[in-house]
């Protein structure tokens, strides 16, 4: 898979969706180093080459290191793979969502409850039918 755009931090995706489904179909990838798609390569055990978004010939280089090197394609292919379930898949996502929550949501929702208990605002009370 080729994705190489152009831009900074800022501009274009974080982590583009396009690179993540290349690796979770153990494609190793080409992307441009100025934006957020060196995100979606791991450092560890690469599954992709960043490039400068402004050089052709670097495009083709890869390209040919790719056309020329099968096991070097088969390799950064499984690494991909292997990175997408350790950080993409949809378990981890929720765990990471739940740790985020208590991280962040449950102590503002104590920390407001709190806060507008003790000035005589939203006060807990049982239902009464009758008022």
């Amino acid at each position: 898979a080729i994705l190489v755009a152009r831009g900074g931090p800022g501009q274009g995706e974080a982590v583009p969706l396009g690179l993540i489904e290349a690796s979770a179909c153990g494609a190793p990838f080409i992307c441009g180093n100025e934006d957020g798609s060196v995100e979606a390569i791991n450092p560890a055990r690469p599954n992709g080459i960043a490039i400068d978004p402004a050089s052709s010939d670097a495009l083709a280089a890869t390209l040919r290191r790719f056309a020329d090197d099968a096991a070097l394609v088969a390799e950064m292919g499984a690494n991909g793979r292997k990175f997408v379930e350790d950080v993409f898949r949809y378990e981890k996502f929720l765990e990471r969502q739940g740790e985020l929550i208590e991280r962040y949501i449950v102590p503002s929702m104590a920390a407001m409850r709190d806060s507008v208990s003790g000035r005589g605002g939203f006060e807990t009370r049982p239902y009464d039918k009758s008022s």
